[in-house]
């Protein structure tokens, strides 16, 4: 069975309670998040972000994972998200020319 191609990009802003507790969140994931969600606007890249609470490695984020089943993102600060973008870009492409324009409009 040939592998599928990722759908969308799943990013942990879980906050887990107790201060002293590592969490996506209190590493930053929502300004990331932000910062790759208008990212993927810039670059026009065919590519859903989903806004999710836990990949269960909390100790290794902010973490992020191109789904289904593909490659994860860990300890993403605000430094590396070019190189996310970079790889969501080789990984997932622009969006195609078509993808904005309404199907009625596109004719026979």
């Amino acid at each position: 069975m040939p592998d599928a191609s990722p759908t969308k990009l799943l990013i942990c802003v879980n906050r887990r309670f107790g201060a002293d507790q590592a969490s996506c969140a209190a590493r930053g994931s929502e300004g990331i998040a932000d910062a790759i969600e208008r990212g993927i606007a810039e670059r026009g890249l065919d590519l859903p972000v989903e806004r999710i609470c836990c990949f269960g490695k909390c100790q290794h984020g902010p973490n992020m994972r191109l789904a289904p089943g593909g490659e994860f993102f860990m300890g993403v600060g605000p430094e590396r998200v070019r190189e996310v973008l970079d790889a969501l870009e080789r990984t997932c492409g622009p969006a195609s020319e078509t993808d904005s324009i309404p199907l009625h409009l596109l004719g026979s």
